[in-house]
């Protein structure tokens, strides 16, 4: 009904600027994983405008004959829209993680639909997948909260194909002198052609671009070809594994090995090939990290400099100045860690004569908790506390969680009484 589409619109006019922001907190979530995560993209947002939703609504209200304004809100995906537009499409897989990952994900729909005639067509048509997804209202921020409820779609697709999809659709469904002829829907046919071939080609620069970084001995140039050379050790070394850990803050990763001068293949690799996939679910970047400070604990005040410089321009420090000071909170840090590397050197030399430090197929984060419990040297609620603890160390360290005071300290006396225990189980193993 006519008038259901008026009414609809009058509401929607004052709900505009909700969809705007709502879009915009997606972009900026996206944009930030992305460019942690060492993906090239062009990322862009928008709310649908009042007077072009207009004449789509009523265009689709002869077909659907709307009853109610919600009926509206149902059928219409994109009044929030984000556009993800890939330099390379074979990043598509990693992308898809990092959406599963960042959000709460309604709806999945992948283009081309091969159920469609694609009638007079030679080429597929539009190539891309679409996500429906809401804002996790843990990952906003307080006054960000009532966006969790907003439906925003995600659009994801090369930038060729999205530039020519934008064209497409403006001829086609929006043309402004009459329907296309034949010859100019076949010259888009055409075009669509092109576009395809470009992502060939994409793809084929994207190999090329991998190999120049495996073939040179030099540094690592930025965080993107790092990440780059991540996977294909990794796909090198595990032909048939199917990667279901995101590759996490390859940034700060890049960072901390320049800061160390361990940006280069040789310096790296070894510890590329400690990442557990099976046992730990932890993105690749945090392993890594995490085996060089295993292996080298002297790297643990170095890393922490970086990732303060890191987090100053990121949402986590902003987040936690509502709960304490930044000297507060790297006092308390500073202690977690100093007691904690206590307990991990005691742990490592216990483990000598089962692990050598050079055996890069171990992961001795994860060989830890399981050598405590396999040979019993900790109880179960002893174990269930030293579990928590690494999961603490982890977050703090690799900036995931932001516990507060209270936690710091319960974390603190665990940890201390962990060492006392451990301590006692040594001397006795001495005698």
């Amino acid at each position: 009904m006519k008038e259901i589409v008026e009414n609809f619109i009058i509401q929607y006019q004052r709900e505009y600027d909700y969809y705007s922001q709502a879009a915009k907190i997606c972009s900026q979530q996206t944009e930030s994983k992305l460019e942690s995560s060492g993906i090239r993209a062009i990322v862009t947002f928008r709310a649908k405008r009042p007077d072009r939703l207009e004449d789509k609504l009523f265009k689709r209200d002869i077909e659907k004959q709307y009853k109610a304004i919600g009926e509206i809100y149902n059928d219409i995906a994109d009044l929030a829209g984000v556009r993800i537009a890939l330099y390379f499409p074979g990043d598509m897989p990693e992308v898809d993680k990092i959406i599963n990952n960042q959000f709460n994900v309604q709806k999945v729909k992948d283009f081309p639909e091969l159920k469609k005639e694609l009638s007079k067509k030679l080429f597929i048509g539009y190539k891309a997948k679409h996500y429906r997804i809401k804002l996790r209202e843990e990952k906003l921020i307080k006054n960000e909260q009532r966006f969790s409820n907003a439906i925003i779609e995600i659009q994801v697709a090369s930038v060729l194909m999205h530039g020519w999809a934008e064209v497409e659709h403006d001829l086609v469904y929006k043309p402004l002198n009459g329907n296309l002829s034949d010859d100019e829907l076949a010259i888009l046919d055409e075009l669509n052609g092109l576009v395809l071939t470009g992502e060939i080609a994409l793809e084929r620069l994207q190999r090329a671009f991998k190999r120049r970084i495996e073939n040179e001995d030099k540094l690592f140039n930025n965080h993107f070809e790092l990440a780059s050379y991540i996977y294909d050790v990794i796909k090198i070394d595990n032909p048939n594994i199917n990667l279901d850990n995101s590759i996490g803050k390859v940034d700060l990763l890049f960072r901390f090995t320049k800061s160390i001068n361990f940006n280069k293949p040789d310096k790296i690799k070894k510890y590329i090939l400690k990442v557990a996939f099976s046992e730990d679910e932890r993105p690749i970047s945090e392993q890594i990290i995490d085996s060089i400070l295993l292996e080298n604990q002297k790297y643990y005040e170095t890393f922490e400099k970086v990732k303060i410089q890191f987090i100053s321009r990121k949402s986590f420090k902003t987040q936690y100045e509502e709960l304490s000071g930044e000297q507060s909170y790297q006092t308390l840090i500073g202690s977690f860690i100093s007691k904690w590397l206590v307990l991990e050197k005691a742990l490592k030399n216990e483990l000598k004569l089962k692990v050598h430090d050079n055996d890069s197929k171990i992961n001795l984060g994860i060989f830890l908790g399981k050598y405590l419990k396999e040979n019993e040297i900790l109880n179960e609620q002893e174990f269930r506390q030293f579990e928590y603890l690494r999961r603490f160390r982890n977050n703090i360290v690799h900036g995931i969680e932001i516990p507060d005071e209270s936690s710091f300290f319960t974390a603190i006396d665990m940890i201390e009484g962990l060492s006392k225990r451990f301590e006692k189980i040594t001397k006795q193993k001495k005698k």
